[in-house]
């Protein structure tokens, strides 16, 4: 439980430090969390309910290690993942648009199990076709080289 320790404390240095009289005058609301004196329970159960992710997910299953190129599981006949967490690593930007070029891409894949002679027209919307397929080429392929357009 070494990293419930660690949360514990971090929350316990925050809570120290929106005590200091120089952060008072820019409190302007309600300012609600547990007494400086807390005890761990009353700590974790403030941390389960404030707490939340503010990112999108991704690379839980990410191609290589998890997946295939075609998104296959390795070890697991049948199994595709055909979502965000099969990125190599996050995009810097949001990943609305390379998920839904992911799911394009892998909606169905070649039966014969070679690349399609043409592949799917791709299109973020905003994105020009060639710009779009860029960056679901990064997306799938990692900084390799220069994108396919």
């Amino acid at each position: 439980m070494r990293t419930g320790r660690t949360i514990l404390e971090g929350v316990r240095i925050g809570l120290k430090i929106s005590q200091q009289a120089a952060l008072q005058p820019v409190i302007t609301g309600e300012f609600v969390a547990p007494k400086p004196d807390a005890t761990d329970d009353e700590l974790w159960a403030y941390i389960k309910d404030q707490s939340m992710t503010i990112y999108h997910p991704t690379s839980s299953c990410a191609i290589g290690p998890v997946v295939d190129p075609r998104l296959r599981v390795h070890g697991v006949d049948g199994l595709r993942v055909v979502d965000a967490s099969v990125m190599p690593t996050i995009v810097r930007g949001n990943t609305n648009a390379p998920t839904i070029m992911i799911a394009e891409k892998g909606r169905r894949p070649d039966p014969r199990g070679r690349a399609a002679r043409r592949p799917p027209t791709i299109r973020a919307e905003g994105f020009s076709e060639k710009a779009s397929r860029a960056i679901l080429d990064r997306v799938l392929d990692g900084p390799r080289g220069p994108a396919k357009g």
